[in-house]
């Protein structure tokens, strides 16, 4: 079974450079550009992890990383908080509210894909599906 990737950011270049980046690796990808749109992908299409941006037009990734981690659908699904801001307090932030990983923007195409294929063999239920 294909693991499925919600990417969720508004910086629409980002957002198709990651999702080709992350299909060539054989993986479904979906995208949202808000909080909204990403809690409608989760409805409609549960990931198998989530790349989240920390700040989307109609809220913070971070308020909807602690909305996942609170909801028994999404409570499990793995999220890597992506960020321009690096420093110590944002990633204890993130992951004080949930988030499994941080990456700092600009990232590499290989960080990403370490990152995804790690937490996706580290998740009860996901092991193996890392390589689609």
């Amino acid at each position: 079974m294909t693991a499925r990737v919600l990417i969720v950011d508004d910086a629409i270049t980002l957002t198709g450079f990651l999702k080709d980046l992350i299909e060539e690796d054989g993986y479904l990808v979906d995208t949202a550009d808000s909080a909204g749109t990403a809690r409608a992908a989760l409805n409609a299409h549960p990931p198998d992890i989530v790349l989240l941006d920390a700040e989307l037009p109609d809220g913070t990734g971070y308020a909807l990383c602690q909305s996942m981690r609170g909801d028994p659908l999404s409570r499990e699904i793995p999220v890597v908080m992506m960020s321009a801001c690096s420093r110590a307090v944002d990633i204890e932030k993130g992951q004080a509210l949930g988030a499994d990983a941080h990456l700092a923007k600009p990232f590499t195409a290989s960080e990403l894909m370490a990152v995804v294929a790690r937490l996706l063999t580290e998740t009860p239920g996901l092991a193996g599906r890392a390589n689609a």
